[in-house]
């Protein structure tokens, strides 16, 4: 059976606007990035890619105060890698995120300081080194909110080092301080300077000697050496035992105890014939350094 002409054509018309209505719903629109040379009301310029109004790829912008970014760009903040320079002279160069510094990056900071390492919205946070021009020490360690906290390593320019923790910028805890002669301190900080216990290693002649500090003033510096009529052995290692008894030649009593190789102390320890019965042992040993 044929169909008549005329109603054939129809119908191949009809279906043709049907097909070429279906392909303009289905087919997705190729979005065009296009370079643009724009200043807006305020005096601010950006030379870069875009698309539509947005900025989005590659450019540069120039505010009116003076800052300068050029860069990635997404969603119309700077977004991927770039660098921003202030009217300070200070500069970012490194990763961005939502229109902040976010990821790996340096920042040269007005006054000489230098800074690289992790970035999280815009504060240093994570590990890095923090360089201070005025004094010419170098902090290696962990940032949180643009301090120094957790552990890290504080180089002075004259080669003396603190290696340990940090709160909120200040030392703080167990920590190895060596000095511009090398000699070595095993102890304790807080809020900043030495407070508790600590040994001392002199370098030029060995000599260990234990102290006491209370918020950066010592109160007790004292030779370890042993002490033949108060005798002292924990788990193979000989001791220092300050008390006030002895009895046979052996700790005996309630006293305080040092370790004759400044690794340890017990502080108010309670000993029969020279064992200990009661008391904290504190470790002056780093992990991190001695593991």
């Amino acid at each position: 059976m044929q169909f008549p002409k005329l109603y054939c054509r129809k119908s191949h018309y009809v279906y043709l606007i049907i097909l070429v209505l279906v392909l303009c719903l289905t087919i997705p629109t190729v979005s065009r990035i296009v370079k643009r040379d724009i200043t807006d009301a305020d005096g601010n310029r950006y030379v870069g890619e875009m698309e539509g109004r947005i900025k989005q790829g590659f450019g540069r912008y120039e505010m009116v105060d003076g800052t300068v970014y050029e860069g990635e760009f997404k969603n119309d903040l700077p977004h991927g890698e770039g660098n921003i320079h202030f009217d300070d002279n200070s500069y970012y160069v490194g990763q961005f995120q939502n229109g902040l510094p976010h990821g790996q990056g340096t920042y040269s900071m007005s006054n000489g300081d230098v800074y690289i390492g992790s970035i999280v919205k815009g504060e240093l946070n994570g590990n890095g080194v923090y360089t201070y021009e005025a004094t010419g020490s170098t902090f290696e360690g962990t940032f949180l909110d643009g301090v120094r906290h957790g552990f890290g390593t504080l180089t002075e320019a004259n080669g003396s080092q603190y290696i340990g923790g940090f709160v909120h910028d200040l030392k703080e805890g167990l920590a190895l301080e060596i000095d511009g002669d090398l000699d070595e301190f095993r102890g304790f900080f807080r809020n900043g300077v030495k407070h508790g216990e600590g040994v001392v290693k002199i370098v030029a002649d060995g000599v260990l000697r234990f102290q006491s500090w209370n918020t950066g003033r010592l109160e007790l510096d004292e030779t370890i050496v042993p002490i033949e009529n108060c005798r002292l052995t924990i788990d193979g290692i000989e001791w220092m035992f300050k008390g006030n008894e002895c009895i046979d030649g052996l700790a005996h009593g309630e006293g305080r105890a040092i370790a004759l190789d400044g690794s340890a102390y017990i502080n108010h320890g309670v000993f029969i014939l020279g064992k200990l019965i009661k008391g904290i042992t504190t470790s002056f040993q780093l992990p991190i350094l001695d593991e």
